[in-house]
């Protein structure tokens, strides 16, 4: 049996590659205000450098689905 494991608040393709290293299955980025907020240009080029079988998760907080939508579109290239 496998679990599945997600780390969160990542920050910088040190992190995500510690992360993956590390055994996770997935990567949340956070978009919410926060001290760990990253932008979606951040994470477009955080995600250009690790494997596609990584799922990527975006945090939001109180924000308008379409803004979730584009922000994960230009993200999650």
């Amino acid at each position: 049996m496998h679990t599945w494991i997600k780390f969160c608040a990542t920050t910088s393709l040190d992190d995500a590659l510690a992360s993956i290293e590390a055994g996770a299955d997935a990567l949340g980025f956070v978009f919410a205000p926060s001290k760990r907020r990253v932008t979606a240009e951040q994470v477009q080029a955080i995600t250009a450098e690790i494997p596609e079988n990584i799922q990527r998760v975006g945090v939001f907080q109180n924000e308008e689905l379409e803004r979730v939508l584009a922000t994960t579109e230009q993200a999650f290239v």
